[in-house]
């Protein structure tokens, strides 16, 4: 059996992509959490759940569909990180456009860091197609935006976005 089960998810991430293999193995394991003990003693919380909370400013693509929502939170070393993996069909040109056209609406300078450090090499190996960074001034909030390359006989993407919120200022959170 377990032979059987590993052939299968090959076939799924061949045929729709990674991304959508790993949405429908998250959505059939649920929500779930765990807490770590650091090195300080202090304990860090994270939380699995495609349904966390997010800022009103981190958008999903129209047709885009949530991978995995993930918090870690560390009162004690004044750490609260949230990421959001999506999964989607559109055009990387349209992907970027569609966070710098948000984000820029919402205060955010956006910069668009190409493949960052990776030479195209790297980049072609890891599967990076683009990465945008973003920060907000008035309220020092900041996003990091991973684009992925497609995969896939139904060529999906995956984008992975992380965040930070600085904590003194009210945001508005919405539900996924």
């Amino acid at each position: 059996m377990p032979r059987f089960a590993a052939l299968l998810i090959v076939l799924a991430i061949l045929v729709v992509g990674a991304p959508v293999a790993a949405m429908l193995l998250d959505m059939a394991m649920g929500s779930w959490s765990a807490s770590a003990v650091e090195h300080d003693g202090t304990v860090t919380k994270m939380v699995f759940d495609r349904n966390l909370p997010r800022p009103d400013w981190v958008s999903i693509p129209p047709g885009a569909s949530i991978v995995q929502a993930t918090r870690v939170v560390n009162v004690h070393q004044n750490r609260d990180v949230q990421s959001l993996s999506l999964s989607t069909r559109e055009r990387m040109r349209d992907i970027r456009e569609f966070y710098r056209n948000r984000l820029a609406h919402a205060g955010f300078a956006v910069t668009d860091l190409g493949t960052g450090p990776m030479n195209a090499r790297t980049a072609a190996f890891i599967g990076v197609a683009d990465i945008l960074s973003a920060t907000r001034a008035a309220t020092a909030d900041t996003i990091s935006i991973t684009i992925h390359t497609p995969e896939g006989l139904f060529v999906t993407t995956l984008v992975e976005l992380r965040w930070a919120t600085n904590k003194g200022k009210n945001e508005k959170r919405v539900p996924s």
